[in-house]
């Protein structure tokens, strides 16, 4: 039926005048057929509106084919087209709305573009209050339903024909990507300000730290005839130091990675026996749930230092009050998920996202450089790691890491490996 109506609507729109002006010249031709001065006159108006329905047809034609360009063009572009009026309200909203914000464009249209910007929209309110001649850019937090996405935004005025303001043309790039490349970039400055700060400073301090904590072993003898306390906190300070240092030419010389085969179970497990005499006497205890045995490509003493690091941060948040540290292990398609819990006092979540920058921490003596080490290391094993808290009770972490397939190979690995760690 379809084709029957556009095959009418041509051949009508090809015939129809020139068959009504036909009939009126042939009209014209009879009443006056001994009159032929008046055969030039209808031919000439003949000739004119068969000129005139073929440019009409062809104008017509033009007109479809460009408004199906247009739409073309609007229901496959990625970028958010809004068409408003001069006081804000949205006449008309390409479809990349209803894809990226999964809203229905009924929703959208006749209402005012103010209402679905976050931040800035007062910057755009008076830049269309302004009336610009101009096309302006803006950086505008666009949210329709629950979604959000940050865009750059192009305003551009639309006018009639007698110079009058008709309404702009609204056109959104989702600059999400870029945004998190640029951040991406700033991190990987500050990781390297931090790896040229951490070599100068622990080739400084190594040496005569060395020395120091040398000759006080030499005089501990002298110490405990005065004060045994006083050796002990030295002593302590001194290891912490020295702990930092080591900490800061791991950020500066990271050691090679021998990667193999290996089972997390067994890594995990290790480093849980390693620190459960120090959890202990704060009355803190692990609660493990370890399972399946999995391995992954990794080295395992650096995997080892991931969680030691983690374990002590539980641990010491629930220094004083105790509590327990919850370890899973689970599988979950090709990767493995460890999750650790712990029943301490928690994160605020505004700090989160800071956690694992060089020299940011959230202990009154930490350095921030454990959990950067982290997240390098999960890094370096294709994995990924996450801060979860609601900054009242207790602090999540999940870990995810790619498995490989069991096998002899991996099993005489395990074997040979067990004993390092």
């Amino acid at each position: 039926m379809g084709q029957l109506r556009q095959a009418w609507h041509s051949l009508s729109t090809r015939t129809l005048i020139p068959m009504m002006v036909s009939v009126a010249v042939l009209t014209l031709v009879s009443q006056y057929e001994t009159a032929l001065s008046a055969m030039l006159p209808a031919a000439a108006l003949l000739v004119c509106f068969i000129v005139m329905s073929r440019q009409y047809y062809s104008a017509v034609q033009s007109s479809i084919e460009a408004n199906k360009k247009y739409q073309l063009i609007a229901n496959n572009t990625d970028d958010l087209v809004l068409v408003i009026d001069p006081n804000g309200q949205i006449t008309f909203a390409s479809p990349s709305h209803a894809r990226l914000f999964h809203v229905s464009l009924e929703d959208i249209t006749g209402r005012e573009v103010f209402d679905f910007i976050e931040e800035h929209g007062e910057d755009l309110r008076k830049a269309i209050a302004a009336k610009p001649s101009v096309t302006s850019l803006h950086e505008l937090l666009f949210q329709f339903g629950d979604t959000s996405i940050p865009t750059e935004t192009q305003v551009s005025p639309v006018f009639r024909e007698d110079g009058e303001l008709d309404g702009f043309i609204v056109v959104s790039r989702d600059i999400s990507e870029r945004l998190r490349q640029q951040k991406y970039l700033i991190q990987t400055e500050k990781l390297a300000v931090a790896g040229q700060l951490a070599a100068g400073i622990a080739h400084e301090i190594r040496n005569p730290l060395t020395s120091v904590m040398g000759f006080l072993q030499l005089l501990r003898q002298e110490f405990d005839a005065v004060s045994p306390e006083a050796f002990r906190v030295v002593w302590s300070e001194l290891s912490r130091i020295s702990e930092i240092t080591g900490q800061l030419l791991l950020l500066a010389k990271p050691e090679p990675s021998l990667f193999v085969d290996f089972d997390l179970k067994l890594i995990i497990r290790d480093t849980i026996t390693l620190l459960e005499g120090q959890a202990h006497k704060d009355n803190v205890f692990f609660v493990a749930n370890l399972e399946e045995t999995v391995y992954i490509h990794c080295n395992p003493n650096q995997l080892k230092q991931v969680f030691v690091n983690l374990f002590k941060n539980s641990i010491e948040a629930m220094e004083g009050n105790g509590g327990n540290i919850y370890v899973k292990m689970s599988l979950s398609g090709n990767e493995v998920r460890v999750e650790i819990q712990d029943e301490g006092p928690g994160i605020p979540q505004h700090l989160i996202q800071s956690l694992g920058q060089p020299f940011y921490t959230t202990k009154e003596k930490g350095t921030g450089l454990g959990l950067m080490v982290v997240h390098n290391i999960v890094k370096e094993h294709k994995g990924s790691i996450r801060f979860d808290s609601d900054g009242s009770k207790g602090t999540h972490v999940m870990l995810t890491f790619p498995i490989v397939e069991t096998s002899s190979h991996s099993q005489a690995v395990h074997g040979e490996r067990s004993s390092t760690l």
